[in-house]
């Protein structure tokens, strides 16, 4: 299972990267590719799923949200994506944020992870 998370780590951080370069060349709201993590989420739940228990597939979306939500994310403020000009960083609202987004990662790697296990 460990691979998994960090292949699926790996990726998330990566695309941010070129997610990011992308949007603000091509001229298009970086958000948009929200839809690729969520992918990647569920993804990781089944493969983990698979491998270890739906319990386990839970946890390892959980923690790829989680890095996609802090490190993903900085590499992608960056570069300049979702950045607002002259805009302060506010802990409480980041650490939220990521609260929120590891929860939803989590509960989408529950999806996906009992898909794989039902059949």
């Amino acid at each position: 299972m460990l691979w998994i998370v960090a292949g699926a780590s790996l990726f998330v951080v990566a695309f941010d990267a070129l997610g990011s370069l992308a949007a603000r060349r091509l001229g298009f709201p970086y958000a948009v590719l929200t839809v690729v993590s969520l992918l990647v989420y569920g993804t990781t739940g089944a493969l983990a799923a698979d491998q270890s228990g739906v319990t386990m597939g839970t946890l390892a979306a959980g923690i790829v949200g989680l890095v996609d939500s802090t490190l993903g994310w900085a590499v992608s403020r960056k570069l300049g994506a979702g950045r607002l000009p002259n805009e302060a960083p506010r802990p409480g609202v980041s650490a939220g944020t990521v609260l929120l987004v590891s929860l939803l990662a989590a509960a989408i790697g529950l999806v996906g992870g009992s898909v794989v296990t039902a059949g």
